[in-house]
């Protein structure tokens, strides 16, 4: 009976313990969710990166995730390109990283219609890579020959679809036109930079880049997604915070009338990369005018919508934007 009542206090006592470790690790969980909580989003993200086989390359100082979708096929070695093998490079916009690919790079092999080695670089000063020494290299033209020269860490690699979203949709465009040799597609998705921002409603769409402040990130929410998210007030905070500190404004100062792509797309004549235009219909970001403009002036260019979808439809529609980009990989 004795032992019986020790057993019993022993159970007791590991009991009340596991509850309190819990109830511990679900205050600290909680406390860690306020004080940081994009990070902690962040490495949920790289988590699920991990489990999916996205490695991290360093591409001469530029941080790249990649995967490779291939490299468990059982007939084909690893990192070996054949005819039906295909690369693609993820360019991110302003203010973001190259974690907004997510749903892209962890996506099941079976979504694309072509094996791939897949990319997503962080251009510099965001995510992983560092800013550069000189703010005038922050110009999307000297980005965009940059990003041209680092394809190279990828030697396996003969055929590029360059995939350029908002910002990121400008640096692919100037990569296109100052070195076509080096790549064999474009998809500019909700690209911007044919000209600067003329209007007072455009000036509102980068509030949140310029004077970042809760409710110009709300605002931007609104314009970005066709269902915007609801934010915490801690998130909501801290993308303030990191917004405040990041590296917009200095990108946006850097960028010089050359670097405006319509007028050069004006004198390209002779431009011969299959370009698709790619525009979430409820974008109030680069409005689906400026998709439209873009379509006109890049001749034999695909201009293709995404109903329901927003600024960023690697977050919100990623299912419909990978297949058109498996229509452009179509041969």
């Amino acid at each position: 009976m004795q032992k019986l009542k020790s057993i019993s206090r022993k159970t007791k006592i590991a009991l009340g313990t596991t509850v309190f470790l819990v109830l511990s690790a679900t205050a600290v969980v909680q406390i860690l969710k306020n004080r940081f909580p994009i990070e902690l989003h962040e490495l949920e993200i790289k988590w699920d990166l991990h489990r999916h086989n996205v490695q991290t390359r360093n591409w001469n100082g530029w941080t790249v995730y990649e995967r490779d979708l291939q490299e468990n096929a059982p007939s084909t070695p690893a990192r070996t390109l054949t005819q039906n093998r295909y690369c693609l490079l993820f360019i991110h916009g302003l203010g973001d990283q190259a974690l907004t690919w997510r749903k892209l790079l962890s996506t099941s092999p079976t979504a694309w219609n072509k094996p791939a080695l897949l990319f997503a670089v962080d251009l510099p000063g965001s995510g992983l890579t560092s800013a550069p020494k000189l703010p005038q290299n922050y110009r999307a033209r000297i980005l965009a020959s940059d990003l041209a020269q680092r394809l190279q860490n990828a030697p396996e690699c003969s055929d590029w679809l360059v995939v350029g979203n908002s910002f990121g949709g400008m640096v692919a465009a100037w990569i296109a036109l100052d070195h076509p040799e080096k790549i064999r597609r474009l998809a500019l998705v909700g690209a911007g930079g044919l000209s600067p921002p003329p209007s007072a409603d455009a000036q509102n769409s980068l509030s949140a880049f310029l004077k970042p402040t809760e409710e110009s990130i709300l605002e931007f929410q609104k314009r970005a997604y066709f269902k915007p998210r609801p934010l915490p007030a801690a998130a909501l905070k801290a993308a303030v915070a990191r917004m405040a500190k990041g590296n917009s404004q200095a990108i946006l100062a850097a960028q010089t009338p050359q670097d405006w792509i319509g007028p050069e797309l004006n004198k390209k004549r002779n431009y011969k990369i299959p370009t698709w235009v790619i525009w979430g219909e409820a974008d109030r970001i680069v409005p689906m005018e400026v998709g439209q403009e873009w379509h006109r002036k890049i001749r034999g260019s695909f201009f293709r919508t995404l109903p329901q979808c927003g600024h960023l439809p690697q977050k919100e529609c990623p299912e419909d934007l990978i297949r058109y980009l498996n229509e452009s990989l179509a041969d």
